[in-house]
This record gives C-alpha cells, sequence and structure tokens, in this order.
C-alpha cells in the first residue's frame, strides 16, 4: 500500500469529550494572553518554532498577516471590537521590519494583507495604498495565494464587501482575469495547472496553500466575476485532476504536493494534501460532480486517519487547519461525524496551545501558524460553521 503520510507528523487524539463550556474558557484565555502579550514597540513576542535564524537581528515582532502583528491585530479587532495597534503604527513596523524583505508583496506575508489590516482599521485614508499593493500583487509569478493573484482576489473581496466601492469590484476582477489567463493548457496527460515561481524554482503544486486548490478556492469565491461558463471549466478541470493524482488506500486518499514530484510520505495539512483540497473546492455544491463527492470524502478521511498534527495547533500545517476539513464536509454532507471529529480536533487543538504556552512561558501569538485562529475554529465548531477565519472570512 502506498504511504498516505508522515506518521512522524501526526500524533495521536486525546480521548477528551467535546465541552463547549471548557473550549469557551480556553479561547478567552487565547485573547486574554494575546492582549497582555502586545509591545507597542516591539508587538508581539515571537515563538520559537517560527523564529528563522536569519531573524536574529529583528528589533520587533513578525508584522504580516500571516506570522505577525497584522495578523493579530485584524483577529482581535474581530474578537473584541477594538486592537491595541493602530493602523498607522502597524504599517511602520512592516515598512520598516517586513517578515520577508525579498518577497514583500502579496497578501498573507506581504503589503496587500497589511494594508488591507490597516483599511479595515482606519478606513479610507489606507485606501489607495492598498489598492496600489493588489495591483503589484496581481501579475506576480508565483501565482498562488501568498504572493500573487489569488491572494489579490481575497483582499479585493474583502474590500468590496467591507465598503461596496466598486473600485475594490474592479480590482478582484483584474485578479481573476490574470489568474484564469496564467492557468496552464492540458500537460501530456491532459491536466491543467497553474506553474508556479517560487523560492526561485518553478512548481506545479496542488495544494491550498502554493498551488491549485487555493487558486481553484479564490476563483471560485470570487462569484459571477468569474462567470458560469470559465466557473464549470474550472469544476471540470479540477475533478479530473485530483481523480487523475489521488493516491489511496482503504477508502482514503491524499495528494503529493507537486505534480511533477511525488514524495514517498505525503504531506497532509492544510497548506499541502487532503485537508487543504477539502477546503479549497468544498465550496463546490455536493452532487455536481460526484467524483469529486468522493475524492473529498476520501481526503476527510485521510486527514481523519493521521490524526492531529504534531507541529501544534495553527491553521498552516496545525491541527486546526486539518479540523477545518471536518467543518467544510459537515456543511456539504450534512453528515454529523464530520461535526463530531470537528470538535474533537478542536478540544485536542486547544490542549496543544496550553502545553506549548507552559513550555515556553508565552503563547504563540500568530493568525496562521500559531493560537489565534483557535477562537475562530473552536467558534466555527459551536456554531457548526465552516468559513475559515482569514481565508473564507476577510
Amino acid at each position: 500500500m502506498p504511504a498516505l503520510f508522515d506518521p512522524s507528523a501526526h500524533e495521536s487524539l486525546r480521548a477528551e469529550a467535546w465541552d463547549e463550556n471548557a473550549a469557551r474558557v480556553a479561547c478567552e484565555r487565547i485573547v486574554t494572553e494575546a492582549l497582555a502579550a502586545f509591545d507597542p514597540v516591539t508587538l508581539w513576542p515571537r515563538h520559537p518554532r517560527d523564529v528563522e535564524p536569519t531573524d536574529a537581528d529583528r528589533t520587533r515582532g513578525y508584522t504580516s498577516l500571516y506570522l505577525g502583528a497584522a495578523g493579530m491585530a485584524w483577529a482581535l479587532q474581530r474578537l473584541t471590537g477594538s486592537s491595541p495597534l493602530t493602523p498607522g503604527a502597524l504599517l511602520e513596523a512592516f515598512d520598516a521590519e517586513p517578515d520577508l524583505p525579498s518577497m514583500h508583496h502579496g497578501l498573507l506575508l506581504g503589503d496587500v494583507g497589511v494594508s488591507l489590516v490597516a483599511f479595515e482599521l482606519g478606513g479610507d485614508a489606507h485606501a489607495d495604498r492598498l489598492e496600489a499593493a493588489i495591483h503589484d500583487a496581481i501579475p506576480r509569478a508565483e501565482r498562488e495565494l501568498l504572493w500573487a493573484a489569488p491572494g489579490a482576489v481575497h483582499a479585493s473581496l474583502a474590500a468590496l464587501e467591507l465598503t461596496g466601492d466598486q473600485r475594490w469590484r474592479a480590482c478582484a476582477r483584474d485578479a481573476v482575469d490574470e489568474l484564469w489567463a496564467t492557468l496552464d493548457p492540458p500537460d501530456a496527460r491532459g491536466l491543467r495547472v497553474w506553474t508556479q515561481d517560487l523560492y526561485g524554482r518553478e512548481q506545479r503544486l496542488l495544494g491550498l496553500g502554493h498551488g491549485f486548490a487555493g487558486n481553484a478556492h479564490a476563483l471560485l469565491r470570487a462569484g459571477d466575476l468569474l462567470g458560469d461558463a470559465r466557473r464549470a471549466q474550472l469544476v471540470e478541470i479540477a475533478a479530473g485532476l485530483l481523480d487523475a493524482t489521488a493516491v489511496w488506500d482503504d477508502g482514503a486518499a491524499n495528494w503529493p504536493a507537486d505534480l511533477d514530484r511525488d514524495e514517498p510520505l505525503r504531506r497532509l495539512q492544510i497548506c499541502h494534501g487532503a485537508p487543504g483540497i477539502v477546503v479549497g473546492l468544498a465550496s463546490i455544491p455536493a452532487g455536481e460532480q460526484p467524483r469529486l463527492d468522493e475524492l473529498l470524502v476520501a481526503a476527510g478521511e485521510a486527514t481523519w486517519r493521521a490524526g492531529p498534527i504534531a507541529r501544534g495547533p495553527g491553521l498552516c500545517h496545525g491541527t486546526a487547519g486539518n479540523g477545518y476539513a471536518f467543518l467544510k464536509l459537515w456543511e456539504r454532507t450534512g453528515d454529523e461525524r464530520w461535526l463530531e471529529r470537528a470538535r474533537a480536533f478542536a478540544m485536542h487543538a486547544l490542549g496543544q496551545c496550553e502545553r506549548e504556552r507552559d513550555a515556553v512561558r508565552h503563547g504563540r501569538h500568530a493568525l496562521w501558524t500559531g493560537d489565534m485562529i483557535l477562537p475562530f475554529f473552536t467558534g466555527a465548531c459551536i456554531t457548526a460553521e465552516s468559513a475559515v477565519f482569514g481565508l473564507d472570512l476577510l
């Protein structure tokens, strides 16, 4: 049998019953500690799991939507109604020390995300900067969620939903058109994906974080800007691609990260692998593509079989990220087992958060990699909804 995932990347699910009250208390503690940990000069402390050796001389915490202050300020604004960080201070900190200076464009690690948060917190004073950042990201050859057109789609739609200003609809349309135009023609197998020029190497990736599922998710979210004909074509392309590349084991399925370089032990997390495939494509209604229905359920089975992610509780390469796949399947199928599984992962993730906090003596203050997603994921488990904060909800 082919290996669907690397067992060392996962851990056994703790047999802790779903307890809504305990979950709420744990989430309140995350928010309280995040507010207490903020420093107006140094921002939020960096977590050892997130620190790179090249960051040794950094004078403050991270600043991006993905890893740092933008994500924290945004989440706290949504959770509490206010942010301890002003939009001006956020932009000043990012401009002085972007998380990845060589790639400062885009949504999750770049100027689009930081400018979007500043726009939400501070209004029209930051609109021109956000629009410029979106147009900078649209043509980028990375062609993936973090730095290029897919993230520009999400940011544009978020600004449109926030204000109703048609300038953001125009931005979203430009990003959708660019993304569609850069979809590769059929390869020798008849498969169509995007080629990413990423980290100095051209790759054809399948997952949510950097590949096909993330790009398809952005296009599907664009609704009428994509149009009925292109949407129907995209759904057909997605079903064929996933069917041709799935790796099966007894009713469960996973996918390689790279279409051209299959790994013997595959990643199974929201950014690469089965959970992200589910999150990226679950908005396609059940019944529209019966084979796709089977594939997404099989992806959920692989996610459950693998168990929680050992690297931590967060959204990207974390237990909460995988748990969102169960919420998507619950909403898509109405099958109670998926909601039960999501809640089991929520309890486990909250336990992981507490254990890491005790070990490091402070929280992991980040939206995508750290603790801050847990109030949103847990809240979704309580209300039985599936929207992913930071992706479906911006």
